[in-house]
This record gives C-alpha cells, sequence and structure tokens, in this order.
C-alpha cells in the first residue's frame, strides 16, 4: 500500500510539472499571437482585444482613457534611401521613444507607420503633457545631427478621450 501511495504522489508531482509546463507554453504562444516581433509593441490583434475590454468597460459605466494614435513621416523614404532595415531600426526607435514617454500605458503597432497607446489611470490625468513630451523629444532627435537619419523620429500625434455616451 505505501508503493502504491508513493506511485500515485509521483503521479501527481509528473501531472502537475506537465500543468505548468503546459501553461508556460500557452504564456509563450500568448505573446507571440500579442506582439509585434520587430518592435515589441502590442499587434493589431492585442489592440482589437484591448479596446473589446474598453467596451466592457464603457458598459459597465467605468471607462477611463484616452487613445493616442501616431503615424511616422519619412518611413518610406528611410527605406528607399537606406535599406528596409534601416527602416525597421527607425520603427524600433519610434516605438522605443514612444515607451520612455508613456510608461504605464500600452503600446501597440496597429499598422506599418502607425500606432496607438491607450491611456489610463495615473498617464491619463498627464496625457496632453505626455503627447507634448513625445514631440518634444522626438523634435530632439530630429534636431541631432550626431544621428543616423533613420534614428530621427519624425511623427505625427493626435489623441481622443472617452466621453460618455460615444464608444471606442
Amino acid at each position: 500500500m505505501v508503493q502504491d501511495v508513493q506511485a500515485y504522489a509521483h503521479d501527481l508531482i509528473a501531472r502537475d510539472n506537465e500543468i505548468v509546463s503546459m501553461k508556460e507554453h500557452v504564456n509563450k504562444m500568448d505573446v507571440l499571437a500579442y506582439r509585434d516581433t520587430l518592435t515589441g509593441a502590442g499587434n493589431k490583434a492585442a489592440y482589437e482585444k484591448a479596446t473589446r475590454r474598453l467596451e466592457w468597460d464603457i458598459l459597465a459605466g467605468n471607462a477611463h482613457f484616452a487613445i493616442v494614435v501616431t503615424d511616422l513621416n519619412y518611413l518610406k523614404h528611410v527605406n528607399d534611401s537606406y535599406g528596409h532595415d534601416k527602416g525597421d531600426e527607425y520603427l524600433r526607435s519610434a516605438y522605443n521613444l514612444m515607451r520612455e514617454v508613456f510608461v504605464d500605458s500600452p503600446i501597440f503597432r496597429v499598422g506599418g507607420d502607425e500606432f496607438a497607446v491607450i491611456v489610463q489611470h495615473e498617464e491619463l490625468a498627464r496625457c496632453t503633457q505626455l503627447i507634448d513630451e513625445l514631440k518634444r523629444r522626438a523634435w530632439g532627435t530630429m534636431q541631432d545631427s550626431s544621428l543616423d537619419p533613420w534614428q530621427r523620429v519624425s511623427l505625427a500625434c493626435g489623441y481622443a478621450s472617452y466621453e460618455p455616451g460615444n464608444d471606442v
């Protein structure tokens, strides 16, 4: 009987390890499914998932957010003049700049050169200041002659805040 209990316990431990391994695998697949592989930003599927969550927040009456949209300038020029690897670097530079400014807000690459940021919680109250900071930093890169052209980020940026009665 002791051997049966030991075998049963061993089997339980083995099954528990399998479950942990499967959960880790699912988490990795989730990251792959919702992450832009070039920049590390959330991808369009992640953005759509997040906006569905916002729709539920709206229906529940507890929605407080803004959506910031940025469109990069000159990506085609960088690609055509310096190559697509430099265009990729340009996209990563822009994403990293956004990440430095919007520290607590998820950033999504929703198109080739378009990003969206869902601003909530503490950053929501400072949204316009954060946008101004992003523009200031991008302008700073454009003025920095020590940077390569694909490191100089130029972007157009706007936002909309949720107002009750509107949807995403």
